[in-house]
């Protein structure tokens, strides 16, 4: 019962589930430097700190399901931990073969953790499914074996494939504006330095996170064999997200591009994990070799990481992220009126979609609009509705204020029980009072020019508030004329229509319980769109909902009585609700209660989980002579090919103290340990 801890323990909990699959992705380096180097340039980039302070929730659901979905999709294609003994061969991956149970065990894993994330970020499907692809074109670049390139493409989309059913029928209802938002007005404009530098938000000296690109190249020439792979792959992933946050950012895209912060989450990780390739491709490849560029080069990379991670440690400093003191949904809340007699109402937003502290609907040129109801905004804010006829009412409006075609454009907007129209002119993060976002041309003029809204001037120079004065209650008695204009539909009835003597009824009513109240006779309205699952009923005789003003839902009632208002949920929806939990509660039964027979294998791997002590005798190889790897052959003489050339390292990474073979209850199917 303390919402406010829920939601700050919800926000900052994404931060932690992110560090976390960093970490858990980080394994296939059997190394702790490697492991803790992924981790800090994942928690540190200056991404977490912009997104917190810009209060940019779905880069943080995005920031926390990233790591999990690519390690879950990697394990489901069977890639594991290298066996670090085999450190002078040329194995590009550590690949263990997988039944098709554990299989589709694993690709289940990662759709439950997609489907989890897509319910709060919906992007996340489309992200997922070209990230599958990277993973895969990054594999065949590192001369990776097709099969297990094909592997993770498969199970890849096969995850995305799962959340998607696993968010059905609600997905039916998603759409690309949705999942991505409208268009800003113009280009963003952050330019290519502030994307190489995470910043978008405010974070001091966010430039020094460009040092962060330097291991992305070390890695790729001081790796080799399995290092070498992962760098290669991380690399891809730099590339291939990094473009095309650039584009969209300049608007080159042919379609609208998600914010720009969604598109560098996969920069930052693969940022991570080629700072864990060049440090271990330092500790395996390099140290202990003869003296040239390539020292040089891996103290460069472990001193740019360090250096990266300064903008990040000093956002940590007093853990405020730089967050607006007086938020922009605060001042909302603030300029309008608690509940009152007056009836419930609507409010509408319009401007820049990027300002606006709810999910908005593209109207045209970079203008979106939203609506939101009299309550303080929560977490179901979030989830937009998804279009209905009703959507006319607003762009009716808006079309006829753009044109100078009308001045009365709130009698247009009060069959939605929209009683305020507010601009938004400054968030503290976007726009600034310093450096402000331009204002939609012609919006305010036009708004100011309507004969029923009344500019207010609450004292907040952020927002720009207009009251209509022509406003219907969300529940409400019409009066005589507006009775009769209610049976007809259009913008020249609206116009026409005096809809302001209207009688409030069934105040704080809503779609979750049945509300009673007393009505009289004639025309009951609801300022919803319509729907026939909304019932009334007068002294126990039920009456059958109709159209009123063409879109929203009315009631004909014969004389005056005790009227209770409700809404039935469909059977439909029910069954759709049934269906989903049989399939999430399916698909957790699978992922977690299948079981696998642990035998010994030959492939040089380790288990994720094992944790291994790599001083010299103390591990007894797992490299098994004649033993023919996926990616090249092993034998008495060694590897038959190399992809790079080797310094032959004597010394090795520190690790941990060996486990015993009997503490690992959890070891991976197929693992010699």
């Amino acid at each position: 019962f303390h919402m406010g801890m829920l939601h700050t323990l919800f926000v900052l909990g994404l931060l932690l589930v992110g560090a976390a699959g960093a970490w858990r992705l980080s394994a296939v380096f059997p190394s702790n430097r490697a492991r803790i180097a992924a981790l800090l340039v994942y928690a540190l980039s200056p991404l977490v700190s912009g997104a917190m302070s810009g209060g940019r929730l779905t880069v943080l659901v995005v920031y926390a399901a990233t790591p999990w979905v690519l390690h879950l999709v990697r394990r489901a294609a069977g890639i594991e931990t290298a066996d670090p003994s085999s450190a002078d061969l040329d194995v590009t991956d550590g690949v263990i073969d997988l039944s098709p149970v554990e299989r589709l065990r694993r690709t289940l894993a990662a759709a439950l953790a997609l489907a989890l994330a897509a319910a709060f970020a919906p992007v996340m499907l489309p992200l997922a499914a070209l990230l599958a692809v990277v993973f895969a074109v990054g594999t065949l670049l590192a001369r990776g074996a097709p099969m297990t390139a094909l592997w993770s493409l498969a199970t890849g989309l096969g995850a995305v494939l799962g959340a998607a059913v696993l968010n059905f029928p609600w997905i039916t209802s998603w759409t690309w504006e949705g999942m991505v938002g409208p268009p800003p007005i113009g280009e963003a404009g952050l330019g290519m330095v502030s994307l190489a530098s995470f910043e978008i938000g405010r974070t001091d000296f966010a430039a020094l996170a460009i040092a962060l690109f330097i291991p992305v190249i070390a890695a790729v020439l001081l790796a080799q064999a399995w290092r070498l792979t992962w760098a290669i792959r991380s690399a891809t992933m730099v590339l291939v997200f990094g473009t095309l946050a650039v584009l969209a950012d300049r608007g080159s895209l042919p379609v609208t591009a998600p914010e720009a912060g969604v598109l560098l989450v996969p920069v930052a990780l693969g940022l991570a994990i080629s700072a864990a390739a060049a440090l271990a491709a330092f500790d395996l490849d390099v140290r202990g070799g003869t003296f040239g560029w390539r020292q040089p080069l891996g103290i460069l990379s472990t001193v740019a990481v360090v250096v990266g991670l300064a903008p990040g440690l000093g956002a940590l400093a007093d853990g405020s992220f730089q967050v607006p003191t007086t938020p922009l949904a605060r001042l909302l809340d603030a300029s309008l009126p608690d509940e009152s007699v007056d009836g419930d109402y609507n409010v509408l937003l319009v401007g820049d979609p990027r300002l606006l502290p709810v999910p908005s609907t593209e109207y045209r040129d970079g203008v979106g609009w939203a609506i939101m109801d009299d309550g303080a905004l929560d977490a179901r804010d979030r989830w937009m509705p998804p279009s209905n006829s009703a959507s006319d009412l607003v762009t009716t409006a808006l079309d006829e204020m753009a044109a100078t075609s009308t001045l009365r454009a709130g009698r247009l907007l009060a069959p939605l029980s929209i009683r305020f129209v507010i601009v938004p002119e400054f968030d503290g993060v976007v726009s600034t009072v310093n450096d402000p976002l331009p204002l939609p041309t012609g919006l305010v003029p036009a708004l100011e020019d309507q004969l029923d809204l009344v500019a207010l001037r609450p004292g907040l120079p952020t927002i720009e508030v207009f009251e209509n004065r022509a406003w219907l209650p969300t529940h409400a008695q019409l009066a005589a004329d507006a009775a009769a204009a209610s049976d007809a539909a259009g913008a020249e009835v609206l116009v026409r229509a005096d809809l302001s003597a209207s009688t409030p009824l069934f105040i704080g009513a809503d779609q979750l319980a049945p509300t009673t109240d007393e009505v009289q006779g004639g025309v009951v309205h609801v300022g919803v769109p319509f729907d026939d699952a909304w019932s009334l009923s007068v002294d126990g005789t039920s009456i059958d909902a109709r159209r009123a003003f063409g879109e929203t839902t009315a009631f004909d009632v014969p004389s005056a009585g005790t009227g209770e208002l409700r809404y039935d949920s469909s059977a439909l929806r029910l069954l759709a609700v049934i269906v989903q939990v049989a399939l999430w509660l399916g698909a957790m039964f699978v992922a977690a209660r299948v079981s696998v027979s642990v035998g010994r294998s030959g492939s040089l791997l380790l288990s994720d989980e094992t944790l291994i002590d790599l001083t010299e005798g103390s591990v007894p190889s797992l490299v098994d002579p004649g033993l023919r790897a996926e990616t090249g052959v092993v034998d008495d003489d060694g590897p038959s090919t190399d992809r790079a050339s080797q310094d032959g390292p004597d010394a090795e990474p520190d690790a941990e103290p060996a486990a015993e073979p009997d503490a690992e209850p959890d070891a991976e199917p197929g693992v010699s340990s």
